[in-house]
């Protein structure tokens, strides 16, 4: 008889797990992944904090600004390099004059920056 275990027939996986060798320098003491893993949960905690407090920041503003503007829109720049917009309006018609304002003052600075440097009309 033979000792090793009977082939798969086709067609069928084989039922037994393969389980491969790990490298010495991965295994870790409990103590390791346990401060790891508290490392991890430390950072995380510190990125929802601000995360928080970057919503709480634009909460603020768009109450400050909206105490003196119906509707606006502010587009811009963190000082992290992050685009930013922001857009309060309290109905679509709002809304919709805020885009319309958007795409006209585009408009008229593309036109602004043609007449100076050339190039062809609109």
């Amino acid at each position: 008889m033979n000792d090793e275990d009977p082939k798969p027939k086709k067609g069928r996986k084989s039922s037994k797990k393969v389980i491969t060798p790990i490298d010495s320098e991965f295994l870790h003491t409990k103590e390791d992944i346990r401060d790891l893993i508290g490392d991890l949960l430390k950072v995380k905690i510190a990125e929802s904090k601000e995360i928080k407090k970057v919503e709480d920041i634009n909460n603020a503003l768009v109450s400050t600004i909206g105490e003196f503007l119906n509707s606006f829109m502010l587009i811009g720049y963190d000082n992290e390099g992050k685009p930013i917009a922001i857009i309060k309006s309290n109905s679509n018609m709002e809304a919709d004059a805020l885009h319309t304002l958007l795409t006209k003052f585009f408009t008229l600075q593309m036109i602004k920056f043609n007449q100076k440097y050339g190039g062809e009309d609109f």
